[in-house]
């Protein structure tokens, strides 16, 4: 069986436009190579001669490795790294875990990187205090990031962002109930021009984040009470995950540029000194923990 034959028409088309082959270009040789140690890729910080990122997620999971994990009880520094995009990282979020041995882990696999017996009650003094940490979490992970997600300025208006997908977390479901409902496509309106007849919509945002930064207010004073002159949150021994996860968001919000929104959050935390004095011996321990690691272009 022969093949038929290509059409003269074709061919000539074909030897305009000719097909060639290249080698692959490989990538650059500080990308190409294993890490030494433990790296991870985060957000940047705020300044190149800061280590600590100003993502809240990052930096709980920074927390998380300096404070509470085995590479902290055997005074271990991890790399960092932020030369790279979060559209980049595995499934599109850091941070991410870069190992010696090659492998690359995202963030909710972190707390199993390394093979080790987790400490009793998950470090916390018995399970009350561990039941209790849940509740703390959900406050922080609630309350107090709805409001740091209010503060922060939306994105400017474009008529393309509306066929991006949306986004997968919303305040409405950050906030517990009986949180008044808001979700972050409801802020939109905020994006658009001032003249556009919507005061309804003005006067109901504006009374939904009155009632999100009272909430916020409060939560913060319940921090302040609960953590009293202890070394660490629930009178732990030793560092826990939610001291990572609060350390996380006392530091976003004390470190953020100050525009008004953010002035009145951090305002509300400066009131409270043990809060301050904390997250500053805690900000100390956390940034001895790790090394940036020298990236070349």
């Amino acid at each position: 069986m022969s093949w038929p034959t290509v059409p003269s028409p074709f061919l000539k088309l074909f030897e305009t436009f000719p097909l060639h082959q290249y080698p692959p270009i490989p990538p650059p040789a500080h990308l190409r190579c294993t890490p030494t140690a433990p790296t991870l890729w985060i957000h940047p910080p705020p300044e190149e001669s800061d280590c600590l990122s100003r993502d809240v997620e990052c930096l709980k999971w920074q927390a998380y490795l300096a404070l509470t994990h085995a590479a902290a009880r055997q005074q271990r520094r991890i790399a960092l790294r932020w030369d790279i995009p979060a559209e980049g990282a595995l499934e599109g979020r850091l941070p991410n875990l870069h190992l010696p041995s090659g492998e690359l882990i995202p963030a909710h696999d972190i707390p199993s990187f390394e093979e080790e017996d987790e400490p009793e009650w998950e470090g916390y003094r018995g399970p009350q205090e561990k039941d209790e940490s849940r509740a703390w979490v959900e406050l922080l992970e609630g309350v107090v990031h709805a409001a740091l997600i209010l503060a922060t300025p939306p994105p400017a208006f474009s008529p393309i962002s509306l066929l991006s997908a949306p986004a997968p977390h919303t305040i409405n479901s950050l906030l517990p109930t009986p949180a008044p409902s808001i979700a972050v496509s409801s802020l939109l309106p905020l994006t658009l021009p001032v003249n556009l007849p919507l005061p309804w919509v003005s006067r109901k945002m504006d009374r939904q984040r009155d009632s999100i930064f009272t909430q916020y207010a409060v939560a913060v004073h319940a921090l302040s009470e609960r953590l009293g002159t202890d070394k660490w949150f629930l009178g732990s021994d030793a560092p826990t995950p939610l001291d990572a996860l609060l350390f996380a968001y006392l530091h976003c919000i004390l470190t953020s540029p100050l525009d008004k929104s953010k002035r009145d959050l951090r305002e509300e935390i400066t009131k409270h000194v043990n809060l301050v004095a904390w997250e500053w011996r805690v900000r100390g321990l956390v940034r001895k923990g790790f090394v940036p690691e020298q990236v070349k272009a």
